[in-house]
């Protein structure tokens, strides 16, 4: 979700609603997003996200083979055991996933990751999101 560019507690509060498309016949998703200030506003997808998305959609443990309810959170925490509640991703979780999939992840190393997601950010931006 870094391509979208979203913050930690944007991305921790999306709900299955926030993902649609803006048209019936749009092909591109968007989200919409819950910023500071309690501004809602709209984010393009690029195409490797969407695909993402829709795969995570497709197997998420509360789609129940159905797809999501618009109230359920789009991304949650799984727990160690089946029958634990899902709950949304803490800020910690999220913290813990980009650093394990951050090569080399050393403290120093956070503001090069924070860079290198601006840059994805801007150029995704500027290129039109694959659309």
């Amino acid at each position: 979700m870094g391509d979208c560019g979203l913050r930690s507690a944007e991305l921790r509060g999306l709900r299955a609603r926030d993902q649609r498309r803006p048209r019936s016949n749009a092909r591109h998703y968007r989200l919409y997003v819950c910023g500071k200030g309690g501004r809602e506003r709209e984010v393009p997808v690029p195409l490797d996200t969407q695909a993402a998305l829709e795969a995570w959609s497709a197997v998420h443990p509360l789609a129940h083979g159905v797809g999501l309810l618009d109230e359920h959170p789009l991304f949650v925490r799984l727990g160690r055991h089946g029958d634990e509640e899902l709950l949304p991703l803490s800020a910690v979780a999220v913290h813990r996933i980009v650093r394990r999939s951050c090569p080399a992840p050393r403290p120093e190393r956070v503001d090069d990751v924070a860079d290198v997601l601006d840059r994805r950010h801007q150029v995704a931006r500027r290129a039109g999101w694959g659309e």
